[in-house]
């Protein structure tokens, strides 16, 4: 019987999201035992127990997302597979063998702090499941996770991992606005702030160099970001300027005066209507 559409997808899937990652994290540790290369069966069989421990462990995360629609089950675990499998590769190089349940009693505390976070920033209406939108906030903060799980900073996992999710959600919140942005998690926002937070942790010494060195690059975008604005005539979070007059404009209010002739001459303040805001990039000195 012909192999379905379906089916086809789901072993892409499986070779991209789950085979890969873990095929590099046991060449990687191979690497370190002086060249003695293990046998193909026994790479098979190795393989085999980490994707194993992957699947059960995101079964078990996509548990706690109490999801009942067939559909909605099948996306969010596949979310859920594509963050668990990296973090289970990192957790091979680091220990250097298959972990245990008992080794990811940690990692199942992270999720569940996780999961209450997705859950409180996740809105509920009609333009999607919350559960998926749950697994997608799931999965914008998996890059978090995975440094923390690496390095605590000294602060302990549980407790590194709600400062940078908490830093991170309140610098979103204030940031969307001047950016024009209606929803600082939903827009992806959030997530890109994400992957500037993760290449700093890597580089800080401790929490408070990370939030600092994190801070300037983000006031360099929202600087950025500014003077694009002014010059695309893109309005952000500048407040309207309120009317002086709370009764509704008579008639002769309403005329607007005619607009003077045009002349050839451009003042020097006088933009292009066309302007591409990204021209500047190629603008001399």
């Amino acid at each position: 019987m012909p192999i379905s559409k379906h089916d086809k997808q789901a072993l892409a899937d499986l070779f991209i999201n789950m085979g890969v990652p873990l095929v590099v994290a046991m060449q990687t540790v191979e690497s370190w035992s002086g060249g003695e290369v293990e046998a193909l069966p026994q790479r098979a069989e190795k393989l085999s127990r980490l994707l194993n421990i992957s699947v059960e462990f995101a079964t078990k995360i996509t548990k706690k997302l109490e999801i009942r629609d067939a559909y909605t089950l099948e996306n969010v675990r596949g979310k859920i597979i594509r963050i668990v499998t990296p973090i289970m590769a990192e957790s091979y190089v680091s220990g250097g063998e298959v972990p245990s349940e008992e080794s990811l009693s940690d990692l199942t505390d992270l999720f569940d702090v996780l999961i209450s976070f997705a859950e409180s920033v996740s809105p509920t209406d009609e333009k999607g499941s919350k559960p998926t939108k749950m697994a997608t906030m799931i999965e914008a903060c998996e890059p978090i996770l995975s440094i923390i799980m690496d390095d605590d900073k000294g602060l302990g996992t549980e407790k590194a991992f709600k400062e940078s999710v908490a830093g991170l959600k309140a610098r979103a919140e204030q940031l969307a606005p001047k950016l024009g942005l209606d929803h600082a998690i939903e827009s992806g926002l959030f997530k890109s702030l994400v992957s500037i937070y993760v290449t700093c942790y890597k580089a800080g010494e401790n929490i408070d160099a990370i939030w600092q060195s994190c801070d300037e690059r983000f006031a360099i975008i929202q600087g950025l970001t500014a003077f694009v604005a002014e010059k695309a005539n893109i309005k952000t979070d500048t407040p309207p300027v309120a009317s002086e007059k709370s009764t509704p404009p008579t008639q002769e209010e309403k005329k607007i005066e005619k607009p003077e002739a045009q002349t050839d001459e451009k003042s020097d303040d006088d933009d292009d209507g066309d302007f591409n805001p990204m021209s500047f990039f190629s603008a001399g000195g």
